[in-house]
C-alpha cells in the first residue's frame, strides 16, 4: 500500500491538513479533503492566538472523532486544561 498525505502551508500563518484518523492504508481512498484549517498569530513572546475550524463530511475523519476530546488527540498539550509548567 502507498499512503500519501499532503498538508498546505501558506506562510506566514495559515495551514490546512487532511483527515488525521480516516486513512490507515488498508482501503483505497481518493481525493480526501482538508479536515481542518488553522490560522495562527503570535501575540507576544509567550502567547499565540490560534483560530481553527474543522470540515465535516464523508471525506473527513470518522464521526467518533468529532467530539470535544478529538482535537486533544492531534494537539497533545496544546488545547484544553494544559498547565503553563
Amino acid at each position: 500500500n502507498v499512503w500519501l498525505r499532503l498538508n498546505e502551508l501558506v506562510l506566514p500563518n495559515f495551514t490546512q491538513a487532511g483527515a488525521a484518523f480516516a486513512t490507515d492504508g488498508t482501503a483505497r481512498r481518493l481525493y480526501g479533503r482538508s479536515a481542518f484549517s488553522r490560522w495562527v498569530v503570535p501575540v507576544d513572546d509567550e502567547h499565540t492566538l490560534a483560530i481553527a475550524w474543522a470540515n465535516f463530511g464523508e471525506r473527513g475523519d470518522p464521526p467518533e472523532y468529532n467530539t470535544p476530546e478529538g482535537p486533544e488527540l492531534i494537539e497533545q498539550g496544546e488545547v484544553f486544561d494544559r498547565s503553563y509548567e
